[in-house]
């Protein structure tokens, strides 16, 4: 039984790290200003110059969608198990321990939020037409 939820658990990570994949070449894509709409709605590499019908093309997208939400449903799972294995380790500290834990975790957020506003902050100050961005006018 044991082994049984091993590749249970083995076969959920596995899923992760290939939606993972996907995720990241997602961002990827959406950073060149693609959409999601139009990502929703894409086939696979090659196959739009095999000649494809609009029904070849229409049972793609739904096989696409079908997948879709049973990878969001493991992905929920996933992170529903991550969640309870944190909460098990929680359990096994003592009461000083999750006490530095917590402080450790509050701290790591702080400078997270602060490198993250810091890099906002740069990124405005950089962008074209903002006062602190504008270099001055060059002499004649």
């Amino acid at each position: 039984m044991k082994r049984a939820w091993l590749f249970i658990f083995a076969s959920c990570i596995s899923m992760a790290l290939v939606v993972a994949g996907v995720g990241i070449a997602q961002e990827k894509s959406d950073k060149k200003g693609d959409s999601k709409e139009k990502s929703t709605n894409r086939l696979p590499d090659n196959y739009g110059k095999i000649g494809l019908t609009d029904a070849q093309k229409s049972k793609i997208y739904a096989i696409q969608e079908k997948a879709r939400i049973e990878i969001d449903a493991l992905q929920k799972q996933i992170a529903e198990k991550r969640a309870a294995e944190d909460k098990e380790i929680e359990a096994v500290l003592s009461p000083e321990q999750k006490a530095i834990v917590g402080k450790l975790k509050d701290e790591a957020e702080s400078k997270k939020k602060e490198a993250k506003q810091k890099a906002k902050d740069k990124k405005e100050s950089a962008a074209p037409g903002s006062k602190t961005g504008d270099k001055p006018a060059a002499k004649p």
